[in-house]
């Protein structure tokens, strides 16, 4: 019977030593270094002269009078939270302006006795960034809308069970909006 014997080729590319692995390693991640930065940064889309911000309360068209005012609290509250601007009350070099243009809360499900018993809020807005230094428009969304939903007699209390719970949810999702479009430009 004949017996096979493998044989290692000095020429061959594996294994290699280890200095040479290590080597390989090294170089790899020297290359990723360099290249994941550019990948994703903390860098912004706006102007580098825009420091400051301004944030007034929004014209209201609608009936809710407290909403002018707990979204104005909200966007500052939120740009104060991310520091990337600062928030003045004079002389700013962006100010982020709009008006409430629409507020629904309207029935959105029934129980199984059909009732209603499930709503939704809808608070539409219309919100342009100005560069004040530039006299220039960054952006401008003409229907903004924010919705959150509420349910009439749940005893759950992390589920929103008001129509007030419902506009926190909405003026939530118009804030992340306006924080995303000033910031990321999209």
């Amino acid at each position: 019977m004949r017996q096979l014997r493998a044989t290692v080729d000095d020429r061959a590319p594996w294994p290699r030593p280890a200095g040479a692995r290590l080597g390989a390693a090294l170089c790899c991640a020297l290359i990723l270094v360099g290249i994941l930065p550019g990948c994703y940064s903390f860098n912004t889309s706006l102007p580098g002269h825009i420091k400051t911000v301004m944030v007034p309360v929004f014209r209201n068209e609608t009936l809710q009078s407290e909403i002018p005012e707990d979204l104005a609290t909200a966007l500052t509250n939120r740009f104060l939270r991310d520091n990337r601007l600062k928030v003045v009350q004079s002389n700013p070099d962006a100010i982020l302006e709009g008006i409430i243009t629409g507020y629904e809360d309207r029935v959105f499900g029934f129980n199984t006795d059909q009732q209603a018993d499930e709503y939704v809020v809808v608070i539409t807005v219309s919100v342009a960034f100005r560069d004040r230094v530039k006299n220039k428009e960054l952006w401008r969304e003409d229907t903004l809308r924010g919705v959150g939903n509420y349910i009439v007699g749940v005893s759950d209390p992390s589920q929103p069970s008001t129509n007030i719970d419902a506009q926190a949810t909405a003026i939530q999702q118009i804030v992340d909006f306006t924080m995303s479009r000033t910031f990321e430009g999209w």
